[in-house]
């Protein structure tokens, strides 16, 4: 009897298992199907002549065309043969249109979309285009469509599982996207909330040193005229008595317990153990043809975004008569934003330029409230009420009043975008790089230049507010002296041309020369931008492979000069040493040999990072208390190098002995105590890298084949190889302005977003591995390496 019981259930795991793989198969050989067809010849509605797409070793397109309409359609077709899934989801993303496919778990996101109103800024913006502009979006839309339209049931295995089809394709989806990636990059009126907490908590001196906008080791893009001697304490290896002291041991400081007991004490401490998330930021910098081995200026650069399955860029080559183009785009949206023509090559990243601010409205305040609704699937569809002023939409109703947000992305302009990367394009010069950007009125960016002349350059770009007599820091009052008075002329943006050290880098720290007052900006913390100059000043010459490979590095200075300052104090204090716990005593040796370096592999950056962390919340607790952990600032590495540095008493917790060298022996004992194994612990512990698809990932048997990850990954927020465990490089692009063949360029995940092409993934592991893939760009180059060609022909409609 057990025998048949046995047996049944075994022939019932069997059939679950074959009909659980069999589903996994089905599923596989559905996306297999429907892959684009990459070969051949297709008729697309809308060309005006023949357009021929050669896809190279990595599957990225070479798009050549007769005229601009048809190059940019060619361009839409091929995005949409690789992303057309990512591209709806984007869009979905910034008109708050998530829960429609994902349901009920998507609403939250939805909600906060649909109260910033990207869908209503992104149809302003489609209604005020321009003639070129227009016609520019509707031929790379006409290819989008053609392709949906062509491809009738086989589409993407997303749609599949879903259950839905894309809609059609318009401009203002174009713009939509634009406006999310607008709200990516600028978005920061929730630390104006936060400052204020800590203002009202602290007082105005105390918040302004929590909060600094400048440090020391600011590298002014222009002003760098080679390193300067580090001013803290050399790495030592410490020896220490192999037992402890007898007597009394080292004792809980009550300053760093004032703001609990027990169990809550030890999560406030522990809070701060994870990895701020960083922001979207990038690195960039260009050298002169004195300073490279092949005599030509070369130019870097790696945007760090957050992590997304597939990558948020998408490579392509676009040939036209006066055009020839080479480099990034984003998903969904035509040009290319980040790459070289045959002239000239350019790279960006972020300014931090504060283009929010919160106004607090009156309650008499005149309002426009407008009704949403968000479809659920699986439910039924929710209403909000979304209120605007004059000021923006209220976006945050607290116990103090309801705040409107007032962002530069509702001023006209704001997202119409493709006009000026069309002109980059096809710019020859700094001159004609310079008009290109005058025009441009997106999220404020720094923008590398280097050209085949042998010039390298930086230009500021954006629309940034003029504020007179506030900084819109901190919540405002409604009320016509708080109002902005215009944008900063891009004749004033910070710009840098032809420096005498031949060299410019930018990593989204301080631009604006110390005193200058021209706008305000959340600058990041400077050690990657000083580390890039420094690195660069360590030889005379340098080739392009060379250069690339410094973005690689994963020092942080920062953490360097923490390890130095602890072990002086222990040098300092052997006495206090002696008493330590053993977990005290190995970290400190760890310590001792620890030079910045962020491996993943390495247990004094764990051990390291996280002392840091906890020795900035002791100090903040005896402040501030639970209100500590609510700290985020982009420049609080500057924060706490200024403790180390100038040890100022104010910030002393009280009944510290032996002043800030024993708040930081307390910090090691302390922590030390509630976690034992903290010397123990790799800095790759618990961050490692995984990136999910957002479907896939879900379902077994394509996790695998579809996810990034988990790989332990090297580096930090503060380091040039600026990782999280949710934010990094998103692509490397490395280019010698002499030979444009010998670009390098190396994404995320890989060209396609289709889950069985081969190029979904496969630049993954040269992505990790600091690999450099060619990115070849003249005829006979692509020619050599052609793998599909796809023949486009117009006037006739046949599906493929």
């Amino acid at each position: 009897m057990f025998d048949l019981w046995l047996r049944r259930c075994l022939r019932i795991v069997l059939v679950c298992l074959a009909l659980f793989v069999a589903a996994g198969v089905l599923a596989y050989w559905y996306a297999r199907r429907a892959l684009p067809r990459l070969d051949g010849t297709v008729h697309v509605p809308g060309l005006i002549a023949p357009v021929r797409i050669v896809r190279d070793d990595y599957g990225r397109p070479h798009i050549t065309a007769d005229n601009d309409h048809d190059l940019l359609e060619a361009e839409g077709y091929a995005m949409a043969q690789d992303r057309l899934w990512q591209m709806d989801l984007m869009r979905r993303v910034g008109g708050g249109r998530l829960a429609e496919i994902f349901g009920e778990q998507a609403v939250k996101f939805d909600i906060a979309s649909r109260r910033l109103g990207l869908a209503q800024a992104a149809a302003r913006e489609s209604a005020l285009l321009s003639g070129n502009e227009k016609a520019a979006l509707a031929a790379f839309c006409a290819g989008v469509n053609a392709y949906i339209q062509q491809r009738g049931r086989r589409l993407p295995l997303e749609f599949k599982l879903l259950g839905y089809r894309p809609a059609p394709w318009r401009p203002r989806d174009c713009l939509l996207i634009a406006a999310q990636m607008y709200r990516s990059l600028t978005t920061s009126y929730r630390r104006d909330l936060q400052r204020e907490r800590f203002l009202r908590a602290l007082g105005p001196e105390l918040t302004a040193q929590l909060y600094p906008s400048k440090s020391v080791w600011d590298v002014i893009p222009g002003e760098w005229a080679g390193p300067t001697p580090h001013r803290d304490v050399a790495l030592r290896r410490l020896r220490l008595p192999k037992k402890a002291a007898t007597g009394a041991s080292v004792t809980t400081t009550s300053a760093a317990m004032a703001v609990g007991g027990g169990d809550a004490t030890q999560r406030l401490w522990q809070s701060l153990m994870r990895e701020p998330r960083g922001r979207d930021g990038s690195n960039n910098w260009m050298l002169a043809p004195e300073r490279s081995l092949s005599g030509h200026a070369l130019l870097a650069n790696d945007p760090h975004l957050m992590y997304q399955m597939p990558g948020i860029w998408w490579a392509v080559d676009l040939a036209a008569p006066g055009m020839h183009v080479a480099g990034v785009a984003l998903a969904g949206i035509p040009a290319v934003v980040i790459g070289h023509n045959e002239h000239i090559a350019w790279g960006v990243t972020v300014t931090g330029a504060d283009v929010q601010d919160l106004v607090r409205e009156p309650a008499s305040a005149a309002r426009v409230v407008r009704e949403e609704i968000i479809a659920v699937h699986g439910a039924a569809p929710r209403t909000i009420q979304v209120s605007e002023t004059g000021d923006g939409p209220l976006v945050v109703n607290s116990g103090r009043g309801a705040m409107a947000l007032r962002w530069t992305l509702y001023s006209p302009g704001a997202l119409r975008l493709t006009n000026t990367f069309l002109q980059l394009a096809q710019a020859e010069n700094w001159g004609d790089f310079e008009a290109a950007l005058s025009g441009y009125n997106g999220p404020v960016l720094n923008f590398g230049y280097a050209d085949q002349y042998g010039n390298i350059g930086f230009q500021c770009a954006g629309r940034i507010p003029l504020r007179k007599g506030f900084d819109g820091s901190i919540p405002l009052r409604a009320g016509r002296a708080r109002q902005w008075s215009g944008w900063v002329p891009f004749a004033r943006m910070p710009r840098a041309y032809d420096p005498q050290a031949g060299v410019l880098a930018t990593a989204n720290g301080r631009v604006l020369p110390h005193g200058s007052g021209l706008f305000s900006a959340e600058w990041d913390a400077p050690y990657r931008t000083r580390r890039i100059y420094e690195i660069l000043a360590s030889r005379p010459r340098w080739s392009l492979a060379q250069m690339a490979s410094i973005q690689m590095d994963s020092v942080s200075d920062l953490d360097r000069y923490f390890a130095a300052r602890v072990v002086a104090a222990a040098g300092r204090h052997p006495r206090i040493v002696a008493q330590m716990n053993a977990a005290a005593r190995r970290g400190l040796q760890l310590l001792s040999r620890f030079h910045g370096n962020m491996r993943a592999d390495s247990v004094a950056a764990g051990f390291e990072y996280r002392l840091r962390r906890q020795f900035l919340l002791r100090v903040l607790s005896a402040k501030a208390g639970a209100l500590a952990t609510q700290y985020h600032w982009l420049q609080s590495a500057v924060f706490e190098q200024e403790l180390l540095r100038a040890r100022p008493p104010q910030w002393l917790p009280p009944n510290a002995q032996r002043g800030w060298d024993g708040v930081l022996l307390q910090t090691l004992n302390d922590y030390t105590r509630l976690v034992p194994e903290a010397a123990r612990q790799p800095w790759g512990k618990g961050r490692q890298l995984h990136v999910a698809h957002p479907i896939f990932t879900h379902i077994p048997l394509l996790r695998s084949l579809a996810d990034a990850g988990p790989v332990p990954v090297n580096g930090s927020h503060l380091t040039i190889q600026q990782r999280t465990p949710k934010l990094g490089p998103s692509m490397r692009m490395a280019v010698d302005t002499g030979d444009w063949d010998q670009t390098r360029l190396t994404l995320f995940s890989g060209e396609s977003g289709e889950l069985g092409s081969a190029h979904y993934r496969d630049e993954f592991a040269a992505y990790l591995h600091g690999r450099n893939l060619p990115f070849w760009f003249s005829a006979a180059a692509v020619a050599r390496h052609s793998k599909h060609v796809l023949q486009l022909q117009p006037d006739r409609m046949a599906g493929e």
